[in-house]
């Protein structure tokens, strides 16, 4: 489940009963629509390959955003939950998880 319950009421209106607890309040339609064209996204793909996609949307509506604050044990938990992956260089979009920054080039960049 993506965290969503909707009811059809007819062609033209939905009615959202749940949305995931981190949607904000008044942003449940957009959100909806994201989560929606995601979907349809995912539908295009092969159909082996859509359960993948699915989780992949999942993933993403759980992903932390830049900027997010974290505790101490939070960010432990994060690096450990990344190193438990099959893949953990890379997001289910592809994207890398993190850089390797050799130590001169650390020490050059706190000068």
């Amino acid at each position: 489940t993506l965290g969503v319950r909707l009811e059809i009421i007819n062609a033209g209106t939905v009615e959202i009963h749940a949305v995931p607890t981190d949607v904000q309040p008044g942003n449940e339609e957009a959100t909806l629509e994201g989560m929606l064209q995601s979907l349809e996204d995912v539908g295009r793909l092969p159909r082996e390959r859509r359960r993948e996609g699915i989780a992949a949307v999942y993933a993403a509506r759980q992903a932390m955003r830049r900027g997010d604050r974290l505790s101490g044990g939070e960010m432990r938990a994060l690096v450990r939950d990344l190193f438990a992956c099959f893949v953990p260089h890379l997001t289910p979009h592809g994207e890398p998880t993190y850089i390797v920054i050799p130590f001169d080039e650390l020490v050059q960049r706190f000068r």
